[in-house]
């Protein structure tokens, strides 16, 4: 009984290592900011999708997330033979700034998913499959002067503490010194 648990454990571990391997993609995220003098970011952002198992597969996309109706894509679906490493790809962000949106982060998240062989009806099939994304993040500055910072501390080999502190401007206005 012990033997067939552990032979279920390795079973699975050896689909999922093989499934995370299968597809690839970069960067992992593109950040932007947007502010009232700005007005309007329109912009084309590349990435790249890495078939590293080198199979055949099918890749769909699909934008998710609170930006999805300002990002666009016109490739829906490719498809990537067992002889293309990687493809390059690229959607364009269209966003206006006006009062509604909110100062801070907005996100949008391309996903591209590999699909399934051989399906008649997509819509009656539930199984796993692998998807990787890219991220855009676009930073609402907010009004004025305005800064984030976070807080890392990194213990050294000799047992000695450093702390760093990055501190970003998150606000329309320069700022000079902390």
């Amino acid at each position: 009984m012990k033997l067939i648990k552990i032979m279920i454990v390795i079973f699975y571990v050896a689909m999922m290592t093989s499934a995370v391997c299968s597809l690839g993609i970069t960067p992992g995220r593109t950040s932007m900011d947007l502010s009232p003098n700005l007005q309007k970011l329109s912009t084309q952002v590349g990435f790249q999708v890495f078939n590293t198992e080198k199979k055949d597969m099918d890749i769909a996309f699909v934008i998710e997330g609170e930006l999805k109706d300002a990002v666009n894509m016109t490739v829906e679906k490719v498809h990537f033979s067992s002889s293309e490493e990687s493809k390059s790809f690229s959607y364009s962000v269209n966003l206006y700034w006006n009062e509604s949106l909110e100062p801070g982060l907005h996100k949008a998240d391309i996903v591209a998913v590999e699909l399934p062989k051989n399906i008649s009806d997509p819509g009656m099939v539930v199984r796993a499959s692998v998807s990787v994304v890219t991220q855009l993040y676009v930073y609402v500055l907010y009004p004025g002067k305005h800064v984030e910072a976070d807080l890392n501390v990194k213990e050294r080999e000799d047992g000695k503490v450093d702390f760093y502190i990055p501190v970003v401007g998150r606000g329309n206005e320069t700022i000079d010194s902390l």
